[in-house]
């Protein structure tokens, strides 16, 4: 927007030499002059509205913890832990964790974050800390901790050690534990056998149990007289190990299996059969077998499994067979044929 602006002079009138007037011819010239722009108004800061003051939260009541059975704890039976405050407070909220502290170092278990824990093998001779952290509205958080004592292995049940079969040479006998929890009731549970062989004198010597079945052993020659005396070393993880032990009675001779004895005729010959002899042989270790055959009247006719009958000879012949073997009673066996001569 364009002003209209009229300039005016004030001039001092000069006179000439002569004081008379001298003309003054005036030619005014326009110059822009920049005029420095008006100060910015200072704003007036708006006040902001004073912050609400944070609520004052209280300490909780101080806390205890105990648990049940920690006095002395063991592999298998269940530790309760519990929280008690000084005063009640509404909406308390508890979250547990179970530690395991060896050399005064505590690591938390794994999934171990319930009320009750069971103590495990690993457990052993280590203490349990049971940590409670406490929460609730209004309250600054909290915590509280107890400590077992060390954890000891359990006790398996009663057992009771028995040996079975006749001690005889020749045959088996074995032990048998009565009271032994099956590995489903004591996870890793196992049983490591042996055998000793006792003197007369007492000297003690180990031998083998029978191939495969610890267990068991076959008795030998060698036991008959002495007594033999069967261990069992029960062991498993977390529990105190039990050896039970049984000694025999005096072991005695073998008796040799009755044969099943036949005599057939071929012509004049009579020839003397043992049903199942090979096996038998295998069974008794060394066994011998003899044959005697006699008449009637007791008289020798002659030895081994074949007999010609003498010439003209009529009448009851009888079959005298007998096994022996080292270690075992001998076992005699009779049989009788009526021979009618001819052929």
């Amino acid at each position: 927007m364009l002003t209209p602006v009229t300039a005016s002079t004030d001039l001092s009138v000069f006179g000439s030499a002569d004081g008379s007037p001298v003309p003054v011819v005036l030619i005014a010239q326009w110059q822009p002059i920049p005029v420095p722009p008006a100060p910015t108004p200072t704003p007036t800061p708006t006040p902001s509205p004073s912050p609400s003051p944070s609520p004052v939260e209280a300490d909780l009541p101080s806390a205890s913890v105990t648990i049940t059975g920690g006095s002395a704890p063991v592999v298998g039976a269940p530790l309760t832990a519990s929280v008690a405050l000084a005063s009640s407070v509404d909406g308390l909220v508890v979250a547990w964790r179970w530690s395991r502290v060896v050399d005064g170092v505590a690591t938390s278990i794994e999934g171990a974050t319930g009320s009750s824990y069971t103590p495990s093998a690993d457990d052993v001779g280590a203490v349990l800390q049971a940590t409670a952290s406490l929460s609730a509205s209004g309250f600054r958080s909290g915590s509280a901790s107890a400590d077992t004592s060390p954890v000891a292995a359990a006790g398996l049940p009663a057992l009771r050690l028995a040996v079975k079969g006749k001690t005889r040479v020749g045959r088996v006998v074995n032990g048998a534990l009565t009271g032994l929890p099956s590995v489903d009731e004591v996870p890793g549970l196992s049983v490591a056998w042996s055998w000793q062989r006792i003197s007369r004198k007492g000297t003690v010597r180990s031998v083998p149990s029978a191939a495969g079945l610890p267990a068991f052993r076959k008795l030998t020659r060698a036991d008959r007289g002495k007594r033999l005396r069967v261990t069992a070393v029960v062991t498993a993880p977390g529990y105190d190990t039990v050896t039970v032990s049984r000694t025999t009675k005096v072991v005695r001779k073998g008796r040799i299996a009755k044969p099943d004895v036949r005599i057939v005729r071929d012509g004049v010959v009579l020839v003397a059969t043992v049903a199942g002899l090979s096996g038998l042989s295998t069974a008794v270790p060394g066994l011998a077998v003899s044959y005697r055959w006699r008449d009637a009247s007791g008289r020798g006719l002659g030895d081994g499994k074949r007999l010609v009958v003498p010439s003209g000879y009529v009448g009851r012949i009888v079959l005298l067979v007998r096994l022996a073997a080292p270690g075992y009673e001998p076992r005699r066996v009779a049989r009788s044929y009526r021979y009618g001569g001819g052929r």
